[in-house]
């Protein structure tokens, strides 16, 4: 039997048990194990080995002619994007969701899209972990909550597969350092994707800026996200059928369901324990600074708050003395994460780096 863990990353060094499954060969079902699974990183990435041995590294992958079999984890609303902007070299062989219900929305919602990668026999999975143990993938596209993505991934590069990631890729910087860790050990790849990114305007903006169309960029304004927020008192409900709760709670603390929480994004995401609404409006605002300043492999040096409280205007300056000032109410600055170098032409506002 594999032990059921609750806990915090933050806390995964001093709150250590961890254990093995007896070599049964199959993937343990049940309760699902929690943050404290990280602790074993220094041997093993930080992560129990869950995974049946004849899912690692499975043989006789495709060649670069033949379609990817590709496993679905999270069917929600960004998953279904996701899937209808997929190349057509993909086959989606299985779909994971602990909301039953959710994979058979996401199915009928993608499945008669004309080019569409949906297999005829579309596997179904309630536990992603039965997905990567009798499946034969060579990828995953991982679109689930924020918190339950750092072991989602790392169980998928154990299982020798490469895998996509929704942003924010993980909750804390901690969990980032495993997947880099994994992804050495297991030799895979784990990418995030984030749509500002591959959006041929917003590369171009950028590139502007990066190239010095606009000279040295002294200061940028972003939008200020509001910060996350403990987890407060929930209206709780019966577990819908089909639902796995203990499943969807993943590394966080088991708590009642609430309808508060799922289904549906802008819920949990706001609270800390499964995101908290800065991390995952930010990452498209920061993304695009950091392309557009050449800053992809470092960061700011110093990162200090105007003021208190969780929605405080936050700065920071990078190495070259570029300013970056979270200042801009949300609902004011460019929308989905846009940044305004002052200065820049006033009629331009940098519309080509926003989403669109």
């Amino acid at each position: 039997m594999t032990k059921t863990y609750r806990g915090y990353a933050s806390r995964a060094a001093q709150n250590v048990r961890s254990s093995r499954p007896k070599s049964t060969g199959l993937v343990p079902s049940g309760k699902m194990p929690r943050r404290s699974f990280l602790q074993a990183a220094g041997t093993a990435v930080g992560m129990p080995y869950l995974v049946r041995a004849t899912a690692l590294g499975a043989p006789g992958r495709p060649g670069a002619n033949d379609r990817i079999s590709l496993g679905l984890i999270g069917a929600g609303f960004r998953a279904r994007d996701l899937i209808a902007e997929s190349p057509a070299d993909l086959n989606l062989v299985a779909v994971a969701d602990c909301d039953l219900q959710q994979i058979t929305a996401c199915l009928e919602a993608v499945g008669p899209l004309e080019n569409s990668i949906v297999a005829d026999q579309c596997a179904r999975y309630q536990d992603y972990r039965q997905m990567l143990a009798h499946e034969k993938l060579d990828a995953v596209m991982v679109a689930t909550t924020t918190h339950a993505r750092t072991l989602i991934c790392l169980h998928a590069m154990q299982a020798g597969l490469d895998v996509f990631a929704e942003k924010p890729l993980t909750l804390t910087i901690e969990e980032g350092q495993y997947l880099a860790r994994a992804e050495q050990q297991f030799g895979r790849v784990c990418q995030m994707g984030t749509q500002q990114r591959s959006i041929a305007i917003n590369n171009f903006g950028s590139d502007l800026i990066r190239n010095g169309a606009i000279g040295k960029v002294r200061a940028v304004r972003c939008p200020n996200f509001p910060g996350p927020r403990p987890r407060p008192d929930l209206p709780t409900a019966p577990t819908p059928p089909g639902m796995d709760w203990d499943l969807w709670c993943n590394q966080a603390a088991l708590a009642p369901f609430s309808p508060e929480l799922h289904p549906g994004l802008g819920k949990w995401a706001r609270y800390r324990e499964y995101c908290g609404w800065l991390v995952t409006g930010w990452v498209h605002a920061f993304d695009q600074v950091q392309r557009a300043l050449g800053t992809d492999d470092t960061g700011p040096v110093e990162i200090w708050p105007e003021e208190a409280g969780p929605d405080a205007r936050v700065s920071m300056r990078y190495a070259s003395g570029t300013v970056l000032q979270l200042d801009m109410p949300e609902d004011k600055g460019p929308r989905m994460g846009g940044m305004l170098p002052p200065g820049f032409f006033a009629a331009c506002r940098l519309v080509f780096i926003e989403h669109t």
